[in-house]
């Protein structure tokens, strides 16, 4: 609930927003880190390809508190780019998996190989590329209309 009581009062992830996330980061307390995460998981999908730069410092703080820590972050900032209605048309992929798979594919083009952040862009493409193939096949079978 604090990460929706945050997004409600902040109402939008702007510079200010950003500014005092980027605080908490700098503190570094897995509390603190882990909290950061917890908001953003109610972050715009947007703001993980808009702010490349605090993800990767928000990443690097949490993958210093552990495994753990760095999963229950990644897994906030996995769940602000997927989470969500979507529609779209039957036999072709949702517009928001495609932009998931391309902005994601972009971005960890940039950052070092096997890096954390590297890492977990492209686990953001792959994710989206499962929901494409996914999709695809629900929408061939929908169509079809036999499950075989």
């Amino acid at each position: 609930m604090g990460g929706e009581l945050f997004s409600a009062i902040a109402q939008q992830f702007d510079e200010p927003v950003m500014d005092v996330l980027d605080e908490a980061i700098t503190i570094g307390s897995r509390e603190q880190i882990e909290a950061v995460g917890t908001i953003l998981h109610e972050a715009p999908r947007t703001l993980i390809w808009e702010n490349v730069d605090f993800v990767t410092r928000l990443l690097a703080a949490a993958a210093a508190h552990g495994e753990k820590c760095l999963q229950h972050v990644g897994g906030a900032l996995h769940s602000a780019v997927s989470s969500g209605v979507r529609s779209g048309t039957p036999g072709q992929p949702f517009a928001e998996d495609i932009e998931q798979r391309d902005k994601s594919a972009q971005v960890a083009h940039t950052l070092p190989r096997g890096s954390v952040e590297e890492r977990f862009y492209r686990s953001l493409q792959n994710s989206a590329e499962h929901s494409i193939r996914w999709s695809m096949a629900e929408d061939e079978k929908l169509i079809d209309g036999r499950d075989w």
